[in-house]
């Protein structure tokens, strides 16, 4: 959920322009604990599933949004 969250945020918000509470909309059944923020100077956004998960995409110009490497 995270992983997908972070992809329809960031595509929601860098491509269209919409807002993050906006994006919620795009979501399917089963996301309704993902937490999305955002980092305007990096063109990312962030999904959280509360204690189990996060994710980050970022926008790029050519592929879109791209998922983040984990970090160990």
């Amino acid at each position: 959920g995270a992983a997908v969250g972070a992809r329809v945020g960031c595509a929601c918000r860098q491509v269209e322009g919409r807002s993050l509470a906006d994006c919620r909309k795009d979501f399917e059944p089963g996301m309704e604990w993902v937490v999305l923020s955002e980092n305007p100077k990096e063109r990312s956004v962030t999904a959280r599933f509360p204690l189990i998960a996060a994710e980050t995409a970022k926008y790029a110009e050519g592929p879109g949004c791209v998922l983040q490497p984990w970090k160990e």
